[in-house]
């Protein structure tokens, strides 16, 4: 059974992630019970590709990564919770919401835009000298720094949301 870490959101925190939709496949059946699959397409700001410099083992560790961007690299650190072992050096950060924090994911390669979750990650405010935070928010706030198109599976310019967002699906 996989842990599953979650931080209430109280309103206060800004969302950069909006589902689209979700769907799940119940084993056997009883709708409320064990599942066996499903999958979530969300709308997202951005897909912040890194390098992992010290993965760490299976549990809860403080990672140290890089991340190229406009042909130079940025240095930060974030707490990341993994769910399984690591199965890559290079994996993906999801920002979900305010404060920095977020999914873990890789690509599956069945698909273009298609993920499966291996961990969360947080931010390390405070705390820690030179912990990276303010990089990753500047990554975050600025659209130029995306993992690149093919990462995603599709783009959007809804009306309904203030910024441009690109569509990523989670298995």
């Amino acid at each position: 059974m996989t842990m599953i870490h979650t931080a209430e959101l109280d309103g206060s925190e800004e969302l950069y992630v909006h589902v689209m939709n979700a769907y799940v496949k119940p084993y056997g059946n009883d709708p409320l019970g064990k599942l066996c699959g499903g999958n979530i397409s969300l709308l997202c700001r951005a897909l912040i590709c890194v390098t992992l410099l010290n993965p760490g083992s299976f549990k809860s560790v403080i990672v140290d990564l890089r991340i190229k961007s406009k042909g130079k690299y940025i240095e930060s650190k974030v707490r990341v919770y993994w769910d399984c072992e690591r199965l890559s050096d290079e994996v993906y950060l999801l920002p979900v919401k305010g404060s920095i924090s977020g999914l873990v994911i890789v690509p599956t390669a069945q698909e273009q835009g298609q993920y499966k979750r291996v961990g969360l990650f947080k931010s390390l405010q405070g705390g820690h000298k030179n912990d990276g935070t303010q990089e990753l928010t500047t990554i975050l706030m600025n659209p130029e720094y995306p993992a690149g198109t093919d990462a995603f599976a599709d783009f959007t310019n809804n009306s309904m949301f203030e910024k441009e967002h690109w569509v990523l699906n989670i298995v």
